[in-house]
């Protein structure tokens, strides 16, 4: 009786996997790190480009690839990161061979190389500049891509100061990608609380902790689900703000 109820809502939890669009389930995929969403999310759409490869859907295949990512940082599996990474850098390459001044492709292409320096972090002294380069290509096509925008901030947050990074310089990126995504519809975009979580990370590290708090609180009224921010980020900025 075990093993079958066992069997039943592994069942269950497939089948409604199966019955959610590819936006709800990255959505959810993020908020609760579920490698098995992004996949579903993945496989989803990848059978919608298979009926009719349009460039959105082979952006929205580079950009799920690329969410998949970091559930397996948080996981700590690097070899399936480097598969995902892998994935969504070939989604974009397809990209920018279709469309070469697509904006939002320069920047996620941009971001995938954060991720391989991540990986192999020496790396970073060839695929670093080349990232900086496509940012500035993103925004000279698009000043309002909220995309470069957020990886310009995580790119001068991670980047040592000796290096050129900054956190100050990351901070006004980040909240100049975070106006950007809250001028267009934000409703089920992870990329946008992802923006909110690391908005208030480099408030926090620059000790703005009231700050700090605001964005997580924010984001908790977006998502209340929001398992990195709900247990991790606002606890520990919680514990700053008491000590002081």
């Amino acid at each position: 009786r075990t093993l079958f109820s066992l069997f039943l809502l592994l069942s269950l939890s497939v089948t409604t996997m199966a019955q959610q669009n590819p936006q709800t389930l990255a959505y959810e995929a993020y908020l609760t790190t579920d490698l098995k969403a992004w996949q579903e999310a993945y496989q989803q759409l990848a059978r919608a480009y298979e009926q009719s490869p349009a460039p959105s859907l082979q952006l929205e295949l580079a950009k799920t690839a690329y969410g998949a990512i970091s559930t397996c940082f948080a996981n700590e599996d690097m070899d399936a990161a480097a598969e995902w990474v892998k994935r969504s850098e070939r989604h974009t390459d397809d990209l920018l061979d279709q469309q070469p001044e697509h904006a939002e492709a320069k920047a996620l292409l941009a971001g995938i190389y954060g991720m391989k320096i991540a990986l192999k972090p020496i790396k970073g002294m060839v695929l670093g500049p080349r990232a900086s380069r496509l940012l500035d290509e993103a925004l000279e096509t698009d000043p309002n891509c909220a995309l470069a925008y957020y990886h310009r901030g995580t790119s001068a947050y991670n980047t040592p100061a000796q290096w050129g990074g900054s956190k100050e310089a990351a901070l006004a990126a980040f909240q100049q990608a975070r106006e950007r995504y809250e001028s267009g519809d934000t409703k089920q975009n992870w990329a946008y609380l992802n923006t909110l979580a690391w908005l208030g990370i480099n408030h926090h590290a620059l000790g703005q902790y009231t700050e700090a708090q605001e964005v997580y609180r924010h984001a908790l009224q977006l998502a209340p689900d929001f398992g990195w921010v709900k247990f991790v980020l606002l606890p520990e900025t919680e514990a700053a703000l008491a000590s002081n």
